[in-house]
Order: structure tokens, then sequence, then C-alpha cells
């Protein structure tokens, strides 16, 4: 299993930290923990494509845990429309 730190921010914007994310990666599967505000671009920079996600889940529905969410879904949806599975 390998954890990847998205972000560890708080609702604050922070120039240097992104809101809450996190990627597990067990075996071929990937799933993400929450996506807040930044954690997008840090998914980008850990060279994920949102097309290999498996799942998505929020620990709760508050700004800085799934400002970012809308981000990944029209990546997904651009990427691999009608050739993936939903989330």
């Amino acid at each position: 299993m390998k954890v990847t730190l998205l972000g560890t921010g708080s609702p604050v914007p922070m120039q240097n930290r992104a809101s809450s994310g996190y990627l597990v990666e067990i075996g071929d599967e990937m799933l993400v923990f929450d996506h807040g505000a930044g954690a997008h671009e840090n998914f980008l920079r850990a060279g994920k494509r949102a097309v290999d996600l498996n799942s998505v889940f929020f620990s709760h529905l508050h700004t800085d845990h799934c400002l970012d969410y809308p981000r990944l879904v029209h990546s997904r949806w651009d990427q691999g429309a009608g050739k993936i599975p939903d989330l």
C-alpha cells in the first residue's frame, strides 16, 4: 500500500499547502479520500490521471475536503467518457 498526501492544509487558503486530499494505492486499485482545494493539482503532479481512479471517498462535505472534486470529475469525463466506468 502507498499513501500520497495531496493536501494537508486547512480551510484558510495558503500559498504552500493544499487543503485535504489523500491518494491510496493498493496494487492496481487507486482510491482518493477527500479532494480539497489544490489537491487536484498535486494529484496531477504525482503523475496520476483521473481515468485511473477506482473510487473517491469524502470524510465530510466541507469545502476544504471537496472543492477540487468537480475538477476531478471533469477531467475523468474529458479523458474517458464512454470508455471507463463511473466512479
